[in-house]
């Protein structure tokens, strides 16, 4: 599957699964209208995420309408001054509110004490960590267990870890798990979960751009550790790997 073929999927699921979370914030809102002792607080909470996955939906929008003229890529990276805290925090927190009903499934974080700004960007690298952190919980065991994200610096790059404690990849998938659709078999405790969205293909050539570079440790009924390594400026820096600490 090429780039072009992945941007257009990354488009379906993307418009797909926020279509689906607004209707469904929708009919939740209407059916608490309906109950006589509803409560206000949640139907606040529940307009914030209709209103999220809105700008989400917008924002796409004009990213397609931004590049149709355009013989470059579908996705155009915009880089900005980001705080490091802020984007990682963000990401973490929306992955416990969506996976909030799981009583097996504990998220932790673990950041450096300092904050430091990279140059990234922001929606772009937000969907890369969505989807591996997505990727985490949709292929953990039945009976849970942790999902990490670390981030620590390295030089001048920022080294991010997602991790999980569930079925693992096998060895001979490493290899190629970022250059084709994986092939793991679901966790069918997990296959009811209804999310939407990016490629590992396209994480790749997400973090590529970045002059970033992506990679996995597995093993089988242990878990998975997924590394994305970043430079804190990608605006002038060369692709580099880090030598792990």
């Amino acid at each position: 599957m090429d780039s072009d073929q992945e941007a257009r999927g990354f488009l379906v699921h993307e418009f797909k699964g926020g279509m689906i979370s607004i209707e469904s914030g929708l009919e939740l809102l209407l059916e608490e209208l309906h109950n006589p002792d509803f409560d206000r607080q949640y139907l606040i909470d529940t307009i914030h995420k209709i209103s999220e996955k809105v700008s989400v939906v917008k924002a796409l929008s004009r990213d397609i309408v931004s590049q149709l003229d355009s013989a470059s890529r579908l996705f155009k990276i915009q880089l900005q001054s980001l705080s490091l805290q802020e984007l990682l925090t963000e990401v973490w927190i929306k992955i416990k509110e969506e996976n909030a009903h799981s009583r097996t499934l504990h998220f932790k974080i673990s950041l450096p004490d300092a904050d430091i700004v990279v140059c990234w960007d922001a929606f772009t690298i937000r969907h890369v960590l969505h989807k591996l952190l997505l990727n985490a919980v949709h292929y953990s065991k039945a009976t849970g267990g942790n999902i990490i994200l670390q981030a620590k610096t390295i030089e001048n790059h920022v080294l991010i870890n997602v991790s999980d404690e569930g079925m693992g990849i096998p060895s001979e998938t490493i290899s190629s798990l970022f250059d084709e659709p994986s092939s793991q078999n679901e966790n069918c405790a997990q296959a009811p979960l209804k999310h939407f969205g990016i490629g590992l293909k396209l994480c790749k050539d997400i973090v590529t751009q970045h002059h970033g570079s992506i990679w996995a440790h597995s093993q089988l009924n242990e878990g998975t550790h997924i590394f994305v390594s970043l430079p804190i400026n990608a605006e002038t820096a060369e692709t580099t790997r880090p030598t792990e600490s």
